[in-house]
């Protein structure tokens, strides 16, 4: 009996040369905005792009990164084009603390680029009262934040 090993197969897309595209995508320039959940990186191809909220500091690749959205605190797709990329996430159901953002794209022959990682911390303000907070002035209710 002879035995075979099959390993997963590369979707492969042919380049405008006809030769299967092999090159992963590259990403560079990664900013993320805390307070509107504005994201934006540079990428040299189109493909899928994958985003994660967690609090892991790196991924080896875009396939990695896609492996880890079950657990993450947030994540999301899109598309990503060749050039600059803009999109938005939301960050308002994070907990305070330190969190990494991460993007990562896929292009269409299944080439994982390399990911792109942020640190942010989510700061939770409480508003302190002293004294009774609604006092009584003879005349109406105020707040008292004092």
């Amino acid at each position: 009996m002879i035995g075979l090993s099959v390993s997963p197969r590369r979707r492969s897309r042919r380049t405008t040369t006809g030769q299967p595209d092999l090159v992963a995508p590259i990403l560079a320039a990664l900013s993320l905005d805390e307070g509107t959940g504005m994201f934006g990186f540079d990428g040299d191809e189109a493909g899928a792009l994958h985003w994660v909220v967690d609090t892991t500091s790196s991924y080896a690749d875009a396939d990695a990164l896609v492996a880890a959205k079950p657990t993450a605190a947030a994540s999301g797709s899109a598309l990503a084009l060749a050039g600059t990329n803009a999109g938005q996430t939301d960050l308002s159901g994070l907990t305070s603390g330190g969190w990494q953002f991460h993007v990562g794209v896929i292009d269409a022959a299944g080439n994982a680029s390399n990911v792109l990682s942020t640190a942010f911390t989510i700061v939770s303000g409480n508003l302190e009262l002293s004294g009774d907070p609604l006092v009584w002035n003879g005349d109406q209710l105020i707040f008292n934040a004092a």
